[in-house]
């Protein structure tokens, strides 16, 4: 198979490493003219362009508009971690932990009202076995500290 040298554009096999009449390097590799680099350069960072716009509209219709917004956010992450702590505490004072469903009706969860506004309560019910075998429904509370390391149980009950 045999190539147009770059530079004297006579036939030059596709193998050779250069050409032998005018010995240019890699005579079959098209060249890449400045205009074609510039042309390059300028696609390329139309594109990085894009992106960057593109990510800076999403992020910021996915940002909170307010302080208000900003805090609700910040409750409801707290709300599903305090209940998901819990919600493992309370497995683990049941018969057969691994029969537990917690039940959505009934549920809730928040913050403790009072002086401590780093207690957490949360209440509801979970259906799980007994030692014998029987689905039992069963009431729970727990108390949780919310502290910038963790989250950590105060108090777990199960009825």
């Amino acid at each position: 198979m045999t190539k147009k040298c770059r530079r004297c554009g006579l036939d030059v096999s596709s193998f050779a490493p250069a050409c032998p009449y005018c010995g240019v390097s890699n005579p079959g590799r098209a060249k890449i003219t400045p205009l074609k680099a510039l042309a390059i350069g300028i696609g390329l960072l139309l594109m990085i362009g894009v992106a960057v716009i593109e990510d800076g509209i999403e992020a910021s219709s996915a940002a909170p508009t307010t302080v208000e917004e900003a805090a609700a956010g910040v409750a409801r992450r707290t709300r599903s971690a305090v209940q998901s702590a819990c919600q493992e505490w309370v497995r683990l004072s049941l018969k057969a932990p691994s029969t537990a469903k917690f039940q959505r009706e009934g549920r809730e969860t928040g913050p403790r009202i009072g002086a401590d506004s780093t207690l957490w309560i949360s209440r509801g019910f979970v259906d799980a076995q007994n030692s014998f075998g029987a689905q039992l429904r069963n009431r729970y509370e727990c108390v949780a500290r919310v502290e910038p390391r963790g989250i950590s149980a105060v108090s777990v009950t199960v009825e």
